[in-house]
């Protein structure tokens, strides 16, 4: 007798690449049958020709992006198919460190999906900022023997990896000896330089928005993860990507927020848009499981066979991917909510500086005619001479301002393009990697409150529209919230909204903002030690 019996189904072939009919039987978290009877079961299924698969992953996600703690991410990525997750908590990290990943850790235990973990390589990114925290080589050493370790997280020092300086070369050494595999991020064109950076032993890579960026990197070695998070997004013609390696691509999501995870979902996001580009089914599915799996080692997660682990997604049909089932250790979840938390007091009061130890800085005169421009939906940004004013509403020049909070009076400031924003200032402690506040305004005296109230709150999303503010509160190391997903959102639908109406001509605003002070990923970022050339990896 088995626990589950699921009736005439499709599952995937990926050995042949074709869905086979069949019937599946589960028995505790396992399968145990697949074949052409209809075994006696305590629950039964009629499948009625629906598709079973393997759980979805995502091959690469900071979890603190949703501003919910693991278990509840965990179980909101569940309900859209996405059984397995793997993590590089590089966020956390940043602000609290070694605790931080380790609290991190004990909370994924709590989740529906399975939370895998890329131990954070590059905390802080680079040698050019500080953070509120440091994971050294030996931190990660220790690390890497936790149970549910996979892999060490993307290397996103590009130079200091090739370089083989250090903590780089000892992390390097560590993979090798522990047969390890690295993640990695190469938002670079230059293909002597990836080439250089793969005989390293970079495994992958999620850093590529076109065609040409996804086949370099196959070429040179990489497997590759296409990726659709909320501010980073991949262009339609580099689907074609899938077809032409099947067993080469991934999905991703790396950066999504709550309100688009509850929107879209996880990687089924990305599996849809495959389908509706034209994409064959087998290839797109292939892609949004058995690839990412097996690169990470999760061979018994990968296929629907006799001794794999059952967890599995029951979809309608291969045109929509509508979910009918999730079963999850051989059980079917039809309950996704998260139990009432309590937080660890490390968690909060991460701000070292208060609002009176603050100052809002000037733009330095040898970047005065300097401009960050912003793409919607890119992370990449490039530099353009403009003599406009400090703000120029009509032309869209606004000022970038990033103040740390783990230092007094430490900030910079420069001109911005892209926002849109007609009055008034945002400003979050959502800033990527070192997670100092960081804000685009229309006027000074709006950048000034703004930031003072982020400073207050020790945490969260501000907008000011010159007389009054919208606000989320992030409490939890001033990048998670406390509160449940559903009011998460109701209040984030508020301050978007409040945004949008003010003029700001982004998908996501507050996601482009936070990628802003990101030294790592071209062409030019704004740090709280001034304007930073990443192609050239100085400062300006």
């Amino acid at each position: 007798m088995f626990d589950v019996a699921i009736y005439n189904c499709f599952i995937p072939d990926f050995k042949k690449n074709i869905f086979i009919k069949t019937s599946v039987g589960i028995r505790e978290n396992l399968i145990s049958y697949v074949g052409k009877e209809n075994i006696e079961a305590k629950v039964i299924v009629e499948a009625e020709n629906k598709v079973l698969s393997p759980g979805l992953i995502d091959g690469h996600c900071h979890i603190e992006s949703s501003m919910l703690p693991p278990s509840v991410f965990g179980n909101l990525v569940a309900k859209s198919g996405t059984l397995y997750v793997i993590s590089d908590n590089h966020e956390i990290a940043n602000i609290l460190g070694v605790k931080g990943i380790r609290l991190f850790m004990k909370d994924a235990k709590n989740s529906l999906s399975k939370i895998f973990f890329a131990i954070p390589s590059c905390v802080p990114a680079t040698r050019f900022v500080k953070s509120g925290s440091k994971i050294t080589a030996k931190n990660i050493k220790k690390l890497v023997e936790e149970p549910d370790v996979i892999s060490i997280g993307e290397m996103m020092n590009v130079y200091g990896v090739i370089n083989e300086d250090e903590p780089y070369r000892s992390i390097l050494d560590l993979a090798k000896k522990k047969n390890i595999l690295i993640n990695g991020h190469f938002p670079f064109k230059d293909f002597e330089l990836l080439k250089r950076y793969v005989s390293k032993g970079i495994a992958d890579d999620h850093e590529s928005e076109s065609y040409e960026d996804l086949k370099s990197k196959i070429d040179a070695g990489m497997f590759v993860f296409i990726r659709e998070g909320s501010a980073e997004t991949t262009e339609d013609s580099a689907y074609k990507i899938i077809a032409q390696y099947p067993d080469k691509v991934g999905f991703c999501t790396d950066d999504k927020s709550v309100f688009d995870l509850r929107k879209t979902g996880s990687v089924i996001f990305n599996l849809r848009k495959a389908i509706k580009l034209g994409t064959d089914p087998i290839f797109a599915l292939r892609a949004a499981t058995y690839n990412t799996l097996n690169h990470y080692g999760l061979n018994r997660y990968s296929q629907i066979k006799e001794g794999n682990f059952a967890n599995l997604v029951l979809f309608k049909d291969l045109k929509d991917f509508e979910i009918d089932k999730i079963i999850i250790s051989g059980r079917i979840i039809d309950n996704f909510n998260s139990k009432k938390k309590k937080f660890s007091k490390l968690f909060f009061n991460s701000f070292r500086v208060n609002k009176d130890e603050i100052s809002v800085p000037s733009i330095d005169d040898k970047v005065k005619s300097l401009c960050i421009l912003v793409r919607d939906k890119s992370l990449i940004t490039d530099l353009i001479v403009t003599n406009k004013e400090e703000f120029d509403l009509c032309e869209d020049i606004l000022k970038l301002v990033v103040i740390s909070r783990y230092e007094k009076n430490k900030g910079s400031a420069c001109k911005i393009k892209g926002f849109g924003l007609k009055k008034g200032a945002i400003a979050t402690s959502i800033s990527h990697d070192c997670h100092n506040v960081i804000c685009v305004g229309a006027d000074d005296l709006s950048i000034k409150k703004t930031v003072e109230r982020v400073f207050d709150l020790k945490g969260g999303l501000v907008y000011f529209d010159g007389e009054y503010f919208t606000q989320v509160g992030l409490p939890l190391a001033g990048i998670l919230s406390g509160l449940d997903e559903d009011n998460l959102i109701s209040e984030l639908d508020k301050l978007n909204d409040a945004i949008r109406k003010n003029g700001s001509i982004l998908s996501d605003p507050l996601g482009t903002l936070s990628f802003m002070a990101l030294e790592v990923i071209g062409h030019v970022k704004l740090t709280v030690n001034g304007l930073f050339n990443v192609d050239k990896f100085e400062f300006i």
